[in-house]
């Protein structure tokens, strides 16, 4: 950030008219130019508000049409500022000049949004006003405000901040943190925002190439994989001439359709299976990188476009597979290249952290920033799948903007919770991340302090403790974008000290109800990974009693259920993961079933089975009859629950030794559903821990054990049932959609350590 400063005048000795107000009065009007636009004009009502609020003077709003006078604060370009001669070179589109010239102070800034930031600028960095969230201002009270001596040009370090988080979605907050993006309706009063094409805002190939379309017809417009075109889940073929016309053609069309936009999406789809044909590998081995056939194509479509539409930019991904730079081919100038984070560590800083995945990232975005002239950084600030789950990485942002920053990275999208109100210290987020994006080497212990003092009042400190301790939790262990419960930083005792200090939190506030509230639903994510750890099994154990077949939680979860449901229902949290919506009915049954001290009724085994041996695994069972039957059945269609296959022929059956997918026929689209029986030793409470992805269900004879369908990453969850020493009716279905697989169980009961089911224990019916 560019940015020159003289101090503000101070003392009581001013004459009169070097004060803008004093004790209520005063002398100054606002200024804006004849013809302003709505943001302007929203800039000098904005102000007049905010003074009039800090200092009780009311300051009128009149046209620079009207003659000039000697006390003026001139907001936006206009007559006054061609008269005073306001140079704004070099200071880009969202730049601004705060200026004095002798009586005058001069806010504006090249664009309209530029002026509205100049306004924000110099009641923020100033005069001390803050925004700590939509509809929570702090606006100091002045006594008096002189005439300040200024002559500062500030240009943003990034020409595109976008906080991708849903407490930030609020057009009148925006502004006022100088932060604009393709997900918010910031209209022209309040600047606007930068303009994707619709529909062209990454993962773009299909758009562009619709598979249904010309698969059929042109099956060489798509991936080649192992040999064969892909129809599910393709890429493009990026070296093919008419895939390449098609998209210049879709791009052209875009631009025609809408031209206010100015960024367009070439980008490869959200899944693998890049081209194998000889072209694109003749690219790949020759620069060393599997972007080669990418960037062949977005450079082909960005270099008709800068011809036609000088200004628009073509924008890519690197990503995943795509993601190492290319050796000797360079991005042209109009194409923006956004280099992703997802395989990233996250609680560990991008810079100097030793984990391999970092360590790669940083090689990458070296190289790229020294190829790339528009390189855009795609950050991740949540786990996906557990948006209330703590998420150790508060600490560390200004330190990876910063990073960022010194290897020209021109923009930064923060995607964090974006489709729910009330994730994990959201508000917390939502203000530092928008500071920082705008200046990332403002201090951030102290924008952190700022905010939890306005937020949440006399808890500050307390949380201050807690958010240090998550931070030394960070470091030791890998955090990504699917951590769950189970992840290792989040061990009971954290958890037990984290809920310590957010008890104490809640009693400093108790005799506030608007800040009850506020620490209330802050505490849901520490209550969330007490709750959600011990329904995954990775911690606070479940006493249990065999003899008298009596289960009993672990007390912090079962003191916490409570306050915790009713802190969620109060929330307005919509979503526990990026998915699924909340169905806060059934949630609230399955949490309080599992932590509710019970009695099971033992489930009595199949009496004309042969008694079991105390250990079934040191029992001996013929080859053809251990393990499991494995029904196999084929579907093409997305199972968002587990289907109902009772009626269904299977594809196959065979024998499984054990409960995996060691059998699976192909990569996607499949459901497995594993039969017979399963011998408990002794009698007593077994628990079961079902790991899967996606969808899964455990049922021993007629009661569903573990229930785990829908669609998620890798995550497992845990079960108990009282089992008669004998054997039992089991069954397992899984059903796998498209991506990562995962199926795996474990059992732990009476004498047996927690491991996989030996096949000895299993009996094929």
């Amino acid at each position: 950030m560019v940015r020159t400063v003289i101090a503000l005048l101070v003392g009581a000795a001013l004459p009169d008219d070097l004060w803008i107000a004093k004790d209520g009065q005063t002398v100054y009007r606002i200024v804006i130019p004849e013809a302003a636009d709505p943001a302007v004009e929203h800039g000098a009502e904005e102000l007049a508000r905010c003074l009039r609020e800090m200092t009780g003077a009311t300051l009128p709003i009149v046209s620079d049409t009207a003659p000039a006078d000697a006390h003026e604060i001139v907001v936006g370009v206009g007559r006054r500022t061609e008269a005073l001669g306001i140079d704004f070179g070099e200071i880009g589109t969202d730049g601004y000049r705060l200026k004095t010239l002798d009586q005058r102070l001069i806010l504006a800034g090249p664009s309209s949004r530029g002026t509205l930031y100049a306004v924000v600028g110099w009641l923020t960095d100033h005069l001390g006003a803050r925004w700590f969230a939509p509809g929570l201002e702090r606006l100091p009270r002045l006594e008096s405000l002189a005439l300040p001596q200024l002559d500062e040009r500030v240009t943003p370090v990034f020409e595109y901040r976008e906080p991708y988080l849903f407490e930030a979605f609020d057009a009148d907050w925006q502004p006022r943190m100088r932060i604009h993006g393709k997900g918010f309706a910031l209209g022209p009063e309040r600047g606007g925002r930068l303009r994707f094409g619709e529909g062209f805002f990454v993962h773009t190939f299909e758009h562009l190439v619709p598979t249904a379309q010309h698969f059929e017809s042109h099956p060489d417009y798509f991936s080649l994989v192992n040999g064969e075109r892909r129809r599910e889940h393709p890429q493009l073929c990026c070296t093919n001439e008419d895939v390449i016309r098609i998209c210049t053609q879709g791009i052209l069309s875009a631009i025609a359709a809408e031209p206010d936009a100015t960024v367009f999406s070439v980008s490869q789809n959200d899944w693998a299976n890049d081209c194998e044909c000889e072209p694109c590998q003749e690219l790949v081995t020759r620069e060393d990188s599997r972007m080669a056939p990418v960037l062949h194509l977005v450079n082909r479509v960005a270099e008709v476009v800068a011809k036609q539409h000088p200004g628009k930019l073509i924008e890519t991904l690197a990503y995943q597979w795509s993601r190492r730079p290319p050796k000797t081919m360079r991005p042209l100038p109009n194409v923006v290249v956004r280099l992703c984070t997802i395989e990233c560590s996250f609680g560990e800083p991008l810079a100097t952290s030793a984990n391999p995945a970092n360590a790669s990232f940083r090689e990458d975005l070296v190289a790229w920033s020294k190829i790339s002239d528009r390189l855009w950084i795609w950050n991740y600030n949540t786990s996906f799948m557990h948006f209330l789950l703590p998420f150790p990485n508060h600490h560390l942002r200004a330190a990876n903007l910063r990073f960022f920053a010194e290897h020209g990275v021109r923009g930064v999208f923060e995607q964090d919770c974006y489709n729910t109100l009330g994730s994990e210290m959201a508000p917390l987020d939502a203000y530092v991340a928008s500071r920082l994006l705008w200046d990332p080497w403002l201090e951030p212990d102290a924008l952190q302090a700022e905010l939890l003092d306005g937020w949440f009042g006399a808890a500050a400190t307390p949380i201050t403790s807690y958010l240090k301790q998550l931070a030394t939790q960070a470091g030791r262990h890998h955090v990504g974008i699917w951590s769950g419960p189970d992840a290792p930083y989040l061990d009971d005792e954290f958890l037990i000290a984290a809920d310590r200090h957010w008890a104490q939190a809640e009693e400093r506030v108790a005799e506030d109800s608007s800040l009850t509230r506020r620490v209330q639903t802050a505490r849901l994510s520490v209550d969330y990974a007490i709750l959600e750890r011990g329904r995954s099994g990775a911690g606070f154990a479940f006493e249990r009693d065999h003899e008298r077949s009596r289960l009993t939680p672990h007390p912090l979860p079962s003191a916490r259920l409570e306050p915790f449901l009713q802190a969620l229902k109060r929330s307005g949290l919509e979503r526990l993961n990026e998915w699924n919506a909340l169905d806060f009915d059934a949630y609230a049954r399955e949490l309080r079933e599992l932590y509710r001290a019970r009695h099971l009724t033992p489930r009595p085994a199949r009496r004309e089975s042969p008694p079991p041996s105390a250990a079934p695994h040191d029992g001996a069972l013929p080859a053809e009859e251990a393990g499991l039957a494995l029904d196999c059945f084929l579907t093409d269609e997305i199972q968002k629950s587990l289907p109902d296959v009772a009626t269904k022929t299977p594809l196959w059956t065979r024998g499984a030794p054990t409960i995996d997918l060691s059998q699976q026929p192909r990569e996607d689209g499949f459901v497995f559903r594993f039969r017979g029986e399963l011998c408990a030793p002794r009698s007593g409470i077994y628990r079961f821990a079902l790991r899967c992805n996606d969808g899964a269900r455990l049922r021993i004879g007629s009661a569903d054990v573990v229930d785990y369908g829908g669609i998620h990453p890798t995550s497992e969850r845990i079960g108990f049932v009282a089992l008669e020493a004998g054997w039992h009716p089991i069954e397992v279905l899984y059903v796998e959609n498209r991506g990562s697989q995962a199926l795996g169980m474990t059992w732990e009961g009476p004498g047996i350590a927690r491991g996989p089911i030996p096949p000895s224990a299993l009996k094929r019916r």
